[in-house]
């Protein structure tokens, strides 16, 4: 397994990944316009846009396959974390989280990350230490967790 820095040509097998994790663990709990939003947000074309607008994507590949990814925007804000269900469980999203996090802070000086979580998914952010700064909140029938990782020292700057 490596990770790399995403490029254009694997936008239809990252926004494949992304929407079959999403239609399996998030939009169940959704209405049917959030899931419309959440997955017009994973569309080819989105993610064609996201590359545009010099969003930093990485993706980690087994066998030539993308199993899992992760998208930065503005830097600091942890946009997109998928981990195909296969391979779940053995630290790939703590490994694409210090690749994003690495790259982040060797072009920029940062004092904290952001992360809108998915409900079902607050527990992985916790783990990669985020904690949450407001409750839950709605917003066209999408509810998340607002979280920050707050840098405040060298050694977590390092890690």
């Amino acid at each position: 397994m490596f990770i790399r820095k995403a490029i254009p040509s694997d936008i239809n097998e990252m926004s494949a990944l992304m929407m079959c994790s999403a239609k399996q663990h998030i939009t169940p709990i959704l209405d049917e316009k959030a899931e419309v939003l959440l997955l017009n947000s994973m569309s080819t074309d989105k993610l064609a846009q996201y590359f545009d607008e010099d969003h930093d994507y990485y993706v980690a590949i087994i066998d030539d396959q993308i199993v899992g990814l992760i998208g930065m925007k503005a830097v600091s804000h942890l946009l997109h974390l998928f981990v195909s269900d296969a391979f779940q469980g053995r630290g790939l999203a703590r490994r694409l989280w210090k690749t994003a996090k690495m790259a982040a802070l060797n072009g920029a000086e940062l004092m904290a990350f952001t992360v809108n979580s998915a409900i079902n998914a607050q527990k992985v952010y916790k783990k990669l230490g985020f904690v949450p700064i407001d409750g839950i909140r709605t917003c066209n029938g999408f509810s998340d967790i607002p979280m920050t990782l707050t840098l405040s020292n060298v050694d977590e700057k390092a890690e």
